[in-house]
């Protein structure tokens, strides 16, 4: 039998690879960090480098600045593709199968955004039967509630504050309480809130129990007292009991699953979406909101001087070479941005004419071919960076979704979910539609989606189940 050996061998092997220079790593960190980060971070840097003359803070005011619609030139929203400024990335593997794109796409809708109390409350004066009055006393109304759900102010105040007569803040007051989620939302007391989570449970023992918890609530809360209780309401002892059993059952802060929204920070939007001469929506960059160095020119000077040590000297380049690497970097993040931003409205025409429902599908491939950059510099691009439009102030990655098959061109996700929304403002609140009803319709205005695809979009936009939708007729 032969004798088999193990040892190594060496072979040679010539592979190209691709890495990045330190100035292209930082010109994709500057690129991926928003405003008040990116002015923090250049801050940051003056106090270390002294070649940073000045850091030259950008004019950011809150109100939109005066344009000339008319008089913007559309080749000012335009940059000439500069390969001097682009940064090349590594090559990724991509796949780009029906089966690989279906599982992306639930992925990232799948992702759960936190939602506060007046989020999820807001979602359902979109779908109530207000007329534009009530509505904006309803908005009143939410935005007066405290951390806790209750109402901190009178009715009297919001018909004085929103000059509305007192019936119809009862009115709206009144819908709020008995049709809004979380069951004992707006109440104006402890007592209140329990009465008003009663009417939403199905039993016998409710009349009794509202009775106790609006005559009864300090022996109720001191416990131990179902005697005195029951001989206050003239009932049985065991009434009682099951009666306060089912008040124990009801939950005394309803509002405590809602997400906690932390203080959001100022929004700069950094491009302005204007009309063209030629009458196309085009991006305009917004210079106020960028923030500048000044180099420190004077320390050249040193670089020539006979009394300055080698090793001063080359402390001196190191820190211009930084400096000037830092302004290009500011230069290109500028020039990326914008030229994302006018990739974006070029393909979103629609959307700004006519709003979200001519939204179009949109992915960051698509915009990277566009402008022959790789699908992570848009990623870093959109992240964080917001634009200013006649319909409002968006992030950037607003604007990039999937696309639902329909019977013509591809509609964007956040369409369908503007249409489901729409067709449920308008629905008979006695009748409400089930998600069975609301796909037939979008079946038949020729959009191809699942039943379970309504369910979660609806779910998305905070809209109830067809159950608790339903409302009486008013009188």
């Amino acid at each position: 039998m032969a004798t088999q050996t193990l040892g190594l061998v060496q072979s040679q092997q010539q592979r190209q690879m691709m890495t990045m220079s330190p100035l292209q790593r930082q010109s994709l960190e500057i690129l991926q960090l928003p405003l008040l980060a990116l002015e923090q971070k250049i801050r940051e840097e003056a106090t270390t480098n002294p070649a940073i003359e000045e850091v030259i803070a950008p004019n950011i005011e809150l109100s939109a600045p005066v344009v000339d619609k008319d008089g913007i030139d559309s080749e000012k929203a335009t940059l000439e593709n500069d390969d001097d400024l682009q940064v090349h990335e590594p090559e990724l593997v991509q796949t780009n199968s029906e089966d690989a794109e279906e599982r992306r796409r639930y992925m990232f809708e799948s992702i759960r955004q936190p939602v506060s109390l007046e989020q999820h409350l807001r979602s359902q004066i979109q779908i109530a039967s207000f007329d534009e009055r009530e509505r904006a006393v309803a908005e009143t109304i939410i935005a007066n509630l405290s951390s806790t759900g209750m109402l901190s102010v009178t009715i009297g105040e919001i018909a004085e504050v929103s000059e509305t007569p007192l019936d119809t803040v009862e009115k709206v007051l009144a819908t709020i309480q008995d049709t809004f989620d979380p069951p004992g939302i707006a109440a104006r007391g402890a007592a209140e809130r329990l009465a008003l989570q009663l009417k939403a449970v199905d039993s016998p023992l409710v009349p009794l129990a509202t009775r106790i918890v609006n005559e009864c609530l300090d022996d109720l809360a001191a416990g131990g007292r179902e005697a005195q209780i029951a001989a206050r309401v003239g009932a049985s002892r065991a009434d009682v009991d099951a009666a306060v059993s089912l008040i124990k059952s009801l939950n005394p802060n309803p509002v405590a699953e809602f997400d906690a929204i932390e203080p959001t920070d100022y929004v700069i939007p950094e491009i302005n979406v204007v009309r063209g001469k030629s009458g196309r929506w085009v991006a305009v960059f917004d210079t106020d909101t960028v923030t500048r160095i000044k180099i420190n020119d004077s320390l050249r000077g040193f670089l020539d001087r006979k009394d300055v040590s080698q090793e001063d000297k080359s402390y001196i380049r190191e820190r211009l070479r930084s400096a000037e690497a830092l302004s290009h970097c500011l230069e290109q993040r500028s020039d990326t941005v914008l030229q994302v931003g006018a990739a974006i409205v070029e393909e979103q025409q629609d959307f700004f004419t006519y709003g979200v429902a001519r939204l179009k599908p949109m992915t960051l491939s698509d915009i990277a071919e566009k402008i022959k950059r790789h699908e992570t510099t848009i990623g870093r691009a959109v992240e964080g960076k917001y634009l200013r439009s006649p319909r409002g102030i968006f992030e950037l990655k607003y604007f990039f979704s999937t696309g639902i098959k329909s019977s013509g061109a591809a509609v964007s996700n956040k369409a369908v979910m503007d249409r489901i929304l729409s067709i449920v403002r308008n629905e008979n609140p006695a009748e409400p539609l089930s998600d069975q009803d609301i796909l037939g319709i979008l079946h038949r205005e020729g959009i191809d989606i699942k039943r379970r695809t309504v369910a979660k979009y609806r779910d998305t936009l905070h809209i109830p189940a067809s159950g608790k939708r339903r409302r009486s007729p008013s009188p």
